[in-house]
């Protein structure tokens, strides 16, 4: 579309002569063939005017292949949405209708002027024919958004857009940066869809909501309020219908004003069913738009973070991954690096020296639970566990690593725990002579993966404990107090979970 040189203006005679001549055959195709793809493929966001009635707003619309035309019209006094459907010519003549609810109005026009002009169009409302102008992006790509901030509020569609057999409404959460970009959610029930899209000083919008099953398109006008809600009409595009909907007030309206969890944070974070742990990084800008990554351990690859945060805490968004990296990867496990759907709630660490938090991350169609623990600024958490670990030879009946109940000969029990417990809560070294990898929190929850003698990696969930252990030492008499670490941990194995136990000395041996 950029590189296309489409026709000058024309003057407004010539223009009106033109529409005389527009023939439905042509705008259909050649005669006995398929009609060529059309020179005005895009997305396309304008201003229009009609001076006679001193109406203006926003025309947003979409052309596709064969040059059908789909979109919307915004009344930016009434706010009322008008559904555009139509078809242009590669000449850039176009007819459409334009639809709200009982009410339509035949319009015809032509494109004109390049990607960054516009065109001149009649549209016909009752028996009055009106002549009117619009032009293509100027004033909607902004880099001081009049629009920057956090908004909440309910939305609804028309209860003809079935989705799964359902209707479109719930609550929508959202924010939007100084350039105008959008990001949040919009909930359909029990599921959240990450809304995504861009807004312009006009209130023009257009945008796209992906859920599970469907990923639908929608654009139409914002209107701002004092109290952050979010309140406009809108239409959703599904199956190359459009059907209305709108933004309006909840009850639930979080506070306007920049974000209060804006900073930069950078911690460890687990998902105890997957066995999967790492390192996240992110930043919260003013408006609440969250981005940064998740760096899986082992050397898996790192996935890219965009999201929102509300200012309640409540966050959504979606990760994903690099192509070149996943296509690295054994089959099996590249459908493990699909995008992912994240989301869940930040809550406020004593002293506000960081956050912690759970969500849930949707795996190739599986959700699960995860959890992390994040400081404000380029440290790491400072983990409570931080030390070296060992069975010290203290631990023989049951062994410091006791793997007696896990079948099939996956793991062989030892009195030889060796571990060491970074500042991040990062922990590596072997249970038994098994590898391990893995994390812990500050309140003890430890998720990990352990290598079995097949040689396969296998997750870890589990609780340690900080204990005062009284050990006769070898050679003494006399019982001393030695600290160190006990739990029970959980090892998944073919989908089934089986106990194993561990023990072992050092740290502080103090749980507060």
């Amino acid at each position: 579309m950029g590189n296309q040189t489409l026709p000058r203006k024309q003057t407004r005679a010539a223009f009106l002569m033109s529409l005389g001549s527009l023939s439905l055959a042509a705008l259909a195709g050649c005669a006995g063939g398929a009609p060529p793809d059309s020179e005005f493929v895009g997305n396309y966001l304008s201003t229009y005017t009609l001076p006679a009635i001193g109406e203006n707003g926003t025309f947003s619309f979409t052309v596709e292949q064969k040059g059908r035309m789909v979109g919307s019209f915004t009344d930016a006094t009434t706010n009322l949405v008008y559904a555009f459907d139509g078809v242009v010519e590669n000449k850039g003549k176009f007819t459409g209708t334009l639809k709200n609810g009982t009410t339509s109005s035949p319009i015809s026009g032509l494109m004109s002027g390049g990607s960054s002009g516009g065109g001149d169009f009649n549209i016909t409302r009752g028996v009055t024919q009106y002549q009117g102008h619009f032009t293509i992006g100027g004033s909607l790509t902004t880099v001081n958004s009049d629009y920057q901030g956090i908004y909440s509020g309910v939305y609804g569609a028309d209860t003809r857009l079935l989705v799964e057999g359902k209707t479109l409404n719930g609550l929508a959460s959202y924010s939007v940066d100084s350039k105008g970009n959008i990001i949040g959610s919009l909930t359909r029930g029990a599921e959240t869809g990450l809304l995504t899209g861009s807004i312009g000083n006009t209130g023009a919008f257009q945008a796209t909501v992906k859920f599970a099953s469907a990923t639908l398109p929608l654009a139409g006008t914002l209107i701002k309020t004092a109290d952050g809600s979010a309140q406009g009409n809108f239409t959703f595009s599904s199956s190359g219908a459009l059907y209305p909907a709108s933004f309006s007030k909840s009850s639930s309206a979080v506070a306007g004003g920049d974000s209060p969890y804006k900073a930069s944070y950078r911690g460890t974070y687990g998902l105890p069913e997957k066995g999967e742990n790492g390192t996240l990084s992110f930043t919260v800008d003013p408006s609440g738009s969250m981005i940064g990554f998740f760096s899986q351990s082992l050397n898996k690859p790192v996935g890219t973070l965009v999201g929102s945060v509300e200012n309640d805490g409540g966050f959504s968004g979606e990760v994903t991954y690099n192509a070149t990296e996943i296509s690295g990867l054994p089959a099996a496990e590249q459908p493990l690096y699909t995008k992912r759907m994240i989301q869940g709630k930040l809550g406020a660490r004593a002293g506000a020296a960081g956050v912690s938090g759970d969500f849930t991350m949707a795996i190739n169609g599986v959700t699960s639970a995860g959890n992390f623990e994040a400081s404000i600024g380029g440290s790491e958490v400072n983990s409570s566990y931080r030390a070296s670990y060992t069975d010290g030879g203290f631990f023989f009946a049951p062994p410091g690593f006791d793997a007696s109940r896990v079948p099939g000969g996956k793991f062989t029990s030892a009195s030889s725990v060796e571990i060491a417990v970074d500042k991040q809560g990062s922990i590596i070294g072997s249970l038994g002579s098994h590898r391990f990898d893995g994390r812990i929190t500050n309140d003890g929850r430890i998720v990990g993966q352990l290598r079995g003698t097949d040689s396969a990696w296998y997750p870890i969930r589990g609780i340690l404990s900080k204990v005062i252990w009284k050990i006769t030492p070898p050679g003494g008499t006399t019982p001393a107090d030695y600290p160190g670490i006990a739990g029970n941990l959980y090892v998944t194995i073919s989908g089934e979970e089986y106990p194993i136990a561990v023990k072992a000395t050092g740290g502080d041996g103090r749980n507060s």
